[in-house]
Parts: C-alpha cells; sequence; structure tokens
C-alpha cells in the first residue's frame, strides 16, 4: 500500500477521522497515489518501469464501499498492460461495468495480448495517451489490437521500437504497418 494510504488508513483507524473528509479532499489525497507518473508511462527503456513487482494500489478500493467510489476512476485512468491475464481481466472488468471504460485516458501495452487488447481499446473511448511496444515476439497475436488502433484518435502517442539491427517479423511487420497508417488517420495527434 502506497505511504500516503497507509498514513491515512492508520488515521481513519485510529481516530475514525475520514467520514468527516470531503469525498474531493479523499480524492485529491488519493490521486498522488494512485496516479502513474509520466516519465515511467512514457519511458522507453530496454527494462520496463512497471517490471518491478510492487504493492497493488488497487488495495485502497478494499478498504469501504466510499473508497471504492472515490478510487475507481483514479485507478482506470492510467492502464498498464504487461501480460495476457492482464488484459484478460481488464477486458472481463470492462465487460462487466460498462462505466468504468470512459475512466481509460492514458493506455500503456507492452507486448501483443490478443482478443482482450482489442476489446478493451473498443470499450475505452476516452484514451488520450496510448504507449505501446513494436518490438513483438513471432507468436504474439497483435491482430485484435491492429484492428481497434484505427478507432483511437489520441493526442499522444509512444512507439516503443525495437533495438537497431533486430529482425523483424510477421507480427512486428504488421503493428509497424498498422501504426504508421493510423498516423495519417489519427486527428488528435501532438506529440
Amino acid at each position: 500500500m502506497p505511504r500516503g494510504a497507509y498514513c491515512l488508513c492508520h488515521l481513519v483507524s485510529r481516530f475514525g477521522m475520514a467520514h468527516k473528509l470531503a469525498d474531493e479532499t479523499l480524492r485529491d489525497i488519493f490521486a498522488d497515489h494512485l496516479s502513474v507518473p509520466d516519465a515511467d508511462f512514457i519511458s522507453t527503456d530496454a527494462r520496463s518501469p512497471f517490471s518491478r513487482v510492487e504493492s497493488s494500489s488497487s488495495n485502497l478500493l478494499a478498504v469501504c464501499k466510499r473508497w471504492m467510489r472515490i478510487c475507481t476512476p483514479l485507478l482506470y485512468h492510467c492502464v498498464i498492460l504487461r501480460s495476457t491475464p492482464q488484459a484478460v481481466a481488464l477486458a472481463d472488468a470492462l465487460k462487466k461495468n460498462k462505466h468504468f471504460g470512459p475512466y481509460i485516458h492514458k493506455l500503456r501495452v507492452e507486448g501483443a495480448f490478443g482478443a482482450a487488447v482489442g476489446k478493451l481499446m473498443l470499450a475505452a473511448p476516452n484514451i488520450t495517451d496510448f504507449a505501446f511496444t513494436m518490438k513483438l515476439f513471432s507468436e504474439d497475436r497483435p491482430k485484435p489490437m491492429c484492428d481497434a488502433m484505427p478507432g483511437l484518435d489520441p493526442r499522444r502517442v509512444v512507439a516503443i521500437a525495437f533495438a537497431y539491427g533486430t529482425k523483424t517479423n510477421k507480427a512486428t511487420r504488421l503493428i509497424v504497418d498498422t501504426f504508421s497508417s493510423c498516423l495519417n488517420s489519427w486527428n488528435n495527434i501532438v506529440s
């Protein structure tokens, strides 16, 4: 649990003060602890800043229904996908809770995770920042993501490129070609 959230939880349990705080105040407190630093979101380093195992920020949602209501939009604001099980779980959550999709504004996909990524991209109409890797393995399945990419209209795109001299494969060529064609159709792109 993030340090500030621990401090707030301590206040709640020790002094019973959280019920006296306005939702807006709690949201501002939680926003600091649920936000993803932009430098991490746009990182193109060979090792992802999200590869480190840390405690789940979603623990805040388990405290009580009020915290869940306040924290859910903050938690979904920036989504980082690093595995197929994550993508499937998120796609399932968005299917069951259709109102969660519009909360997603920043999406980073570190691989190609099949149909789940395409489904969740279609369920998230407000994506303004989109980061994805173009270095894929031949067994990766980028087609669903590539099919959904033209439906986006992001302001900012981060294409995490492959190292010079890396051999390309069919999956890599598909995502590069799709990205190239999307650059011509995306109207809101600034960077």
